[in-house]
């Protein structure tokens, strides 16, 4: 059990403020894409599909997060600093960690902190934003996520759950510790993970992603650190070599191993679509069951692999993928041989058994980087440093 229960307080309303500005038309937005390079959605010359070529609409959506970087992150790219989130299919969510100077940092109280996590809700049909809202945050852990709710919103150490009319319902606040603390939601915002971990355990809360409400609490040594997924149901994780995909249901305490047939080369993130199927990202993209039988797999060139960043549309149809193409060779794998050339975004349609789209992400993000799809998989939204664009997903009836 968790050693300590988190606070639950129930908040009065509160709306989103709406934002004023002047009205673009979509004809301007299109010249402002391609004036400004719009070539973030150019397709791959190689690729199987065609690629992002008239995309909805594109624009500079954020700010320069230079300053907001938090030095002692090694990462290129902080995850946590900026990224999308599909509301509805009618709707995106951009969120942006901007450096509030005025404010001094203080660890009892996130909103003292330096750092604001913004949100902006932008009409998809028009490429417009029309609400917004911020709260205090830390450097790192700041997300927001899809729920059957409404809107997960981390800041810090504080959870709060938002209607999709945008009052907020609920706030958790997780205890002040020396654990860590990783928040994952199911592909279909159902439920929520809580995994609390120290050098020898993990104490995990599931909550409804409805009303945050607590469903079960256990623990379990040893610590679930990285690359995993959760569902309504269970967990997928990599083991420590990066070799198999470990599989357990909530609090049983059991794992299994499961492996596509023929045995997958390498475990990225194995990402659970479903409570009975996945995806693994690695050498290869593998669609499969959690009992191991492999449904589908796309296979790459020499010097091309999966990174570990995966979107999935709520609806469990379609899956995004990051693929990397690099040059060069690294005999003591230092990485420092290696040369990043490449970036593409490939998506796949689960219920045909095929790659849908391949867009290259061009100019390679220097700062920000994130992509994320619609709940029916139809639209592709991706932030490569300010600039957002919105691509149609082809789909076979």
């Amino acid at each position: 059990m968790v050693e300590r229960r988190y606070t639950s307080t129930v908040v009065a309303v509160r709306r989103l403020h709406v934002i004023t500005t002047k009205s673009l038309t979509l004809g301007l937005l299109y010249l402002i894409g391609w004036a400004a390079g719009c070539a973030v959605c150019v397709c791959a010359a190689e690729s199987k599909n065609t690629g992002c070529t008239a995309p909805l609409w594109t624009a500079v959506v954020i700010g320069d997060l230079g300053k907001a970087r938090n030095l002692t992150s090694p990462d290129l790219i902080d995850s946590s600093r900026a990224g999308v989130t599909f509301l509805d299919n009618g709707r995106l969510v951009v969120r942006e960690v901007v450096l509030d100077t005025a404010n001094l940092s203080s660890r009892q109280n996130p909103a003292s902190s330096p750092f604001r996590l913004r949100a902006s809700v932008f009409d998809i049909g028009l490429g417009k934003s029309t609400a917004s809202a911020d709260w205090g945050t830390r450097p790192h852990e700041s997300s927001i996520w899809p729920t059957t709710g409404g809107l997960l919103i981390r800041s810090g150490e504080v959870l709060r759950l938002y209607s999709s009319d945008f009052t907020q319902l609920k706030e958790l606040t997780l205890p002040l510790s020396h654990d860590i603390y990783t928040v994952t939601v199911s592909p279909g915002g159902k439920t929520i993970l809580i995994n609390r971990h120290d050098q020898h355990l993990s104490s995990f809360e599931v909550l409804d992603g409805a009303t945050l409400e607590a469903r079960q609490q256990w623990s379990e040594p040893p610590p679930l650190r990285r690359l995993y997924s959760s569902s309504d149901t269970s967990i997928a994780a990599a083991d420590f070599n990066q070799e198999h995909i470990l599989f357990s249901r909530f609090a049983s305490r059991t794992w299994r191993n499961i492996n596509g047939k023929p045995t997958l080369t390498c475990v990225g993130l194995p990402t659970l679509v479903t409570d009975a199927s996945l995806v693994n990202a690695c050498k290869q993209f593998s669609y499969m069951s959690t009992d191991g039988a492999l449904v589908f797999e796309d296979t790459f060139s020499k010097g091309e692999a999966l990174a570990r960043h995966v979107a999935v549309a709520r609806d469990g149809s379609t899956v995004a993928v990051t693929l990397d193409r690099t040059k060069g060779s690294d005999f003591w794998d230092t990485g420092h041989g290696i040369k990043l050339v490449a970036t593409y975004i490939l998506v796949y349609d689960l219920s045909v058994r095929k790659r849908a789209l391949t867009v290259e992400v061009d100019p390679l993000p220097s700062n920000n980087y994130d992509f994320a799809l619609s709940p029916d998989g139809s639209r592709l939204a991706i932030l490569n440093d300010q600039r957002v664009t919105v691509c149609s997903v082809p789909k076979e009836k």
